[in-house]
């Protein structure tokens, strides 16, 4: 949350990108706008049946979302509920283009030689979060492990509503020991990810106001963040002016 002599925030100055790849820098320009006819991926409102808190507003988020993106003719697919586990979003994110996933997610520090991909994650429906980090696509619980398995190669942005997404070891090959780390193995050429816990509320007037730009003003991913984020710093956008909630978002491109 930089700020210069005038009191400007960064990125009212500047356009900033993160680069997981230094060969990233010759892709930024591909495939950085919504596209009619392309599959999107919405998850939110699930049930985590007790085992963590309920986030309402993810619901009322991906409604929101689908409602811009049909604008732009979309072929879209909404999932939600106490069904959805780790099968049914990893079958629904084949093939699409754009995955946007409102829900819980964690990275722990560590307390012994744990991999950082095993510490970080998402939660589904009705996880189990009582035992130890394993592979299992029925216990609810998606860690960057897996998630890196997936096949997300169709993807021109996938954005992680969630807390901490962005966190993670130091890796030396250019990226962040976890989810951004999954993301790119996995194929995703962007991702939109947290920095710290984001609140719900201000989070889903935030992706809000994301989509509505994207699907109105045609601008690129990017521009459309900047946008969105300078709106939140002026008080633009409800519970969402607060820099816990505009700047824990960050752009990754792979």
């Amino acid at each position: 949350m930089l700020q210069d002599a005038d009191g400007r925030y960064l990125d009212e100055v500047y356009d900033t990108r993160i680069m997981t790849r230094a060969d990233a820098l010759f892709f930024t320009d591909r495939n950085t706008r919504l596209t009619p006819g392309n599959k999107a991926l919405l998850v939110g409102g699930l049930d985590y049946a007790g085992a963590a808190n309920q986030l309402p507003s993810t619901k009322t988020e991906i409604d929101t979302v689908a409602a811009d993106l049909k604008k732009r003719d979309l072929n879209i697919t909404l999932l939600s509920g106490d069904g959805i586990g780790e099968p049914a979003i990893r079958h629904g994110a084949e093939g699409a283009s754009l995955i946007h996933l409102a829900t819980h997610g964690f990275y722990k520090t560590a307390t012994d030689r744990t991999d950082a991909l095993w510490r970080s994650g998402l939660v589904a429906a009705r996880p189990n979060l009582s035992r130890p980090p394993q592979r299992d696509d029925n216990d609810g619980v998606l860690y960057a492990n897996e998630l890196m398995n997936w096949d997300l190669s169709s993807a021109d942005l996938v954005v992680l509503s969630a807390c901490q997404t962005a966190l993670g070891d130091p890796s030396r090959v250019g990226s962040v020991r976890g989810l951004p780390t999954a993301l790119a193995i996995a194929g995703a050429r962007r991702s939109l990810l947290t920095l710290w816990e984001v609140a719900d509320e201000g989070t889903a007037n935030f992706m809000a106001r994301l989509y509505q730009v994207l699907a109105d003003d045609d601008l690129d991913y990017a521009s459309a963040l900047r946008k969105v984020r300078i709106e939140a710093m002026h008080g633009k956008i409800k519970a969402a002016e607060d820099p816990s909630v505009w700047a824990a978002f960050v752009f990754f491109e792979s």
